[in-house]
């Protein structure tokens, strides 16, 4: 099975720092160790210069919200499983000298260690996988196994490929970096000080040394080297998109960012709510209260209807939403909202999208009472929504961020990794444990 990579879930091959271990060994694992940590989602490529700020408050009344998922069935804890056989680490990290050139890409040539470091990342995942499916189920997994639709591709000879493409990628970020003189500023280099730092009191305690760490870093066979590069590699990555769109895609074209918008079928408004259940609880008004909330929604949808001129309309519905509309999310998106359809309440969503540009239509009924809506013309600034960090997320970030990974993506397909003469790939079934 042959994957393509994914620009910004390889990204979260970087970051934080915290210790981990090795499944049944007792040493940490690239992965689990958060220097250079494996994650399950991705990141964003946007950067700030400065703090992040604090995530924003989230509306509680539109988006519609996902159905929790059940929690898989436990097996039987008094049932016996069978013995599932790991990775031993150590001997294959021994199978080699770390300075032995392996490998080239991207006309740089590829230590074991670099080389092994990035063969752990993508074993430790799988082992993860491994392992949720051995406590969950009862499942014994092995490398020689073929993946599920894997055409014929083992567990073995997946963890190797994305070792490969993970090389490829840094590669292509060195590549983007040299063709396009992309340093790093001096806002970078004190923050790779302050990450040092941070990793060394999060792994080795508040009296570490600097020596301390690196013996920690031996600890997850990950040389000094190669973390110093990996860090400074995310970093390139950021500021290569920051030199190309700005730090939150401002230099995104207007064109671009709203055809993106268009393409993924966005619709934007704004609304008045009035609502005809407790905020709080979430429990239905009386029937008096309802019906003076239903007649003051059409008391509105009424009086702008009758206002011609579409700005005199729009200013107008924006004093009567200042003054009446009780949304909790109106504070966070004050000027409406931009979304995708499926992510708002049904009545809502639909009523938009029947709807022209300024249009306002008459009182609908939700769950959460009378809305009065205007449909808005796209507009790529509008935020769509908050990255995990809190950064307004608009269409045209969004979309510098989708050219920028295209990109990227093109100058990875591009490059080969070939092994060195005398070399091959490690067969992993070898290195199962005793």
């Amino acid at each position: 099975m042959k994957k393509t990579i994914a620009i910004l879930l390889v990204l979260c091959l970087l970051g934080g720092a915290a210790a981990g271990y090795f499944y049944g060994q007792g040493k940490a694992t690239p992965a689990d160790s958060g220097i250079i940590g494996g994650a399950d989602e991705p990141t964003e490529i946007l950067v700030t210069d400065g703090e992040e700020p604090e995530p924003a408050e989230q509306p509680t009344l539109l988006p519609a919200e996902a159905e929790a998922e059940a929690p898989a069935e436990q097996p039987d804890a008094a049932a016996e499983l069978p013995e599932l056989k790991l990775l031993d680490y150590e001997k294959l990290y021994h199978s080699h000298e770390l300075d032995e050139v392996v490998a080239q890409v991207g006309g740089r040539d590829v230590s074991w260690g670099e080389y092994c470091y990035m063969l752990m990342q993508a074993t430790s995942q799988v082992e993860n996988h491994f392992l949720q499916l051995y406590n969950y189920y009862g499942m014994n997994s092995s490398w020689n196994e073929e993946v599920p639709d894997g055409e014929g591709e083992t567990y073995a000879q997946l963890a190797v490929e994305n070792a490969e493409q993970n090389l490829r990628f840094f590669a292509a970020i060195r590549q983007n970096a040299e063709e396009n003189d992309v340093s790093l500023s001096e806002e970078s280099l004190t923050s790779l000080e302050t990450k040092l730092q941070q990793d060394i009191v999060n792994t080795c305690g508040e009296d570490a040394t600097e020596e301390d760490f690196n013996d920690y870093l031996e600890s997850i066979f990950l040389t000094r080297e190669l973390y110093d590069e990996m860090n400074e590699i995310s970093l390139l990555y950021q500021e290569g998109f920051i030199q190309k769109y700005g730090a939150n895609g401002e230099n995104q074209s207007e064109e671009t960012a709203l055809k993106w918008l268009q393409d993924n079928e966005y619709l934007s408004c704004t609304h008045i709510l009035l609502m005809t259940v407790d905020p709080s609880s979430l429990e239905e008004l009386d029937e008096a209260a309802a019906a003076e909330k239903q007649a003051k929604a059409e008391e509105l949808a009424k009086e702008l209807q009758a206002i011609e001129d579409p700005e005199q309309r729009l200013a107008r519905f924006r004093e009567l939403k200042e003054e009446l509309c009780e949304d909790t999310g109106k504070t966070v998106y004050p000027n409406g909202y931009t979304f995708k359809p499926g992510t708002m309440v049904p009545e809502f969503e639909d009523t938009t999208l029947a709807m022209k540009e300024y249009q306002v239509s008459d009182p609908v009924k939700s769950d959460y009472g009378w809305h009065v809506i205007m449909r808005l013309p796209l507009d790529p600034d509008a935020v769509i929504d908050f990255s995990s960090g809190g950064l307004p997320m608009t269409g045209r970030s969004y979309s510098a961020n989708e050219t920028y990974a295209a990109e990227m993506q093109q100058r990875f397909d591009a490059l080969t990794l070939s092994y060195a003469e005398g070399f091959e790939a490690p067969d992993l079934t070898a290195f199962v444990e005793e």
